[in-house]
């Protein structure tokens, strides 16, 4: 790709603290950046002071200055604070990382990730819930350029609010570019496994009921079940009265030991009611351990052919776990690479930018 020399706005809020889900996804792509756009300049904004690495002096980090911006909620905090802080740093576009995006007049680059508030409004908070009825269909449709993590979200967005994506920029998988880890796994037991953030949209409930079941039926006398993710919000993931013995929350689990937790798994388990793609289901298919999942279309999209596809009940679960057990572990499957994604959002950010000069 040809070099540029913009000045690159981000919204980088959701860097803020341990990284899951949406600032996973926005860290992985910054810092393929350099390659695809080397002379370019970056300003990372955010509601507090960050600790990421950098990867060179090209990059700035900017945070609100004042102590109200740092209590407002995150989606809110976009609209009402954000345009403020952009407003003299000469920015030649903006990346709105995270979908909504700030009151500035400048180009952008929207990247999409779910419609969870049309599918799933249940399982948001009530200020996002609020946050994206009120602005993502405005903000998507004023987007210079709007960015999908995948095909199906394309599909609904295009579907729900008659605006095409410019481009389609998948996950990749950062355990399997780390090669195959070496000494044992980080849990004793044969173990399948959950990562997910503890909220009601991921269906925990009913994957431990699902085990439960297989359990009490004799069906798996040796594995556990692992929960590995951050706490969330909503219900508790475990909704038995004492935990069982089967059972091992990991809680949040850091960069290191991650690798391993995946390829050591019998059955990586992603029984999500929605989702806009489905890290999990890729990272583990990009390490060749066999995926339970949901059957939507961003789930296949993740998880690729070997999957196995199953319905949100804890009785389908069961069924699909007992089936993925009796089968051979798969060959690794990596449709995309995180280089990948930053080649087609670099090239959003370019074409916004162009759009300006026209201007």
């Amino acid at each position: 790709m040809a070099t540029t020399d913009m000045r690159i706005g981000v919204d980088a809020r959701s860097l803020d603290g341990k990284l899951t889900g949406i600032g996973r996804y926005i860290f992985e792509i910054l810092h393929c950046m350099p390659q695809q756009l080397p002379d370019a300049e970056w300003v990372l904004y955010s509601r507090r002071p960050l600790e990421v690495p950098l990867p060179s002096r090209r990059w700035l980090l900017k945070s609100d200055p004042y102590a109200i911006g740092r209590r407002i909620p995150s989606s809110l905090w976009v609209k009402a604070r954000l345009g403020a802080l952009i407003r003299h740093d000469s920015l030649d576009v903006f990346w709105a990382a995270s979908t909504l995006a700030p009151h500035a007049r400048i180009p952008y680059v929207s990247t999409v990730y779910d419609l969870n508030h049309q599918i799933v409004p249940e399982t948001m908070t009530p200020v996002n819930r609020f946050a994206h009825m009120r602005w993502l269909a405005k903000d998507v449709m004023r987007a210079n350029q709007v960015v999908s993590i995948s095909s199906g979200t394309a599909m609904r967005l295009e579907k729900a609010i008659g605006r095409a994506s410019d481009g389609i920029a998948r996950p990749g998988s950062q355990w399997a570019r780390m090669g195959t880890p070496e000494g044992l796994a980080p849990v004793s037991e044969p173990y399948v496994l959950s990562v997910a953030t503890r909220e009601p949209r991921k269906n925990l409930a009913n994957l431990i009921e699902a085990f439960a079941m297989l359990k009490a039926q004799g069906k798996l006398p040796r594995q556990v079940l692992v929960l590995a993710g951050a706490a969330g919000w909503g219900v508790n993931s475990n909704t038995q009265a004492t935990r069982p013995e089967w059972l091992r929350e990991l809680g949040y689990v850091p960069d290191e030991r991650m690798s391993a937790l995946f390829a050591h798994a019998d059955v990586l388990a992603q029984p999500s009611i929605y989702e806009g793609f489905g890290m999990p289901a890729a990272e583990a298919a990009a390490l060749g351990t066999r995926v339970v999942a949901t059957d939507i279309p961003e789930l296949r999209e993740a998880a690729g052919p070997s999957g196995v596809f199953v319905g949100t009940s804890a009785s389908e679960i069961a069924e699909g776990l007992l089936k993925a057990l009796d089968m051979a572990p798969p060959p690794p499957h990596q449709a995309t690479s995180w280089n990948d994604a930053a080649v087609v959002t670099a090239r959003a950010l370019q074409r916004a930018a162009a759009s300006r000069r026209k201007t």
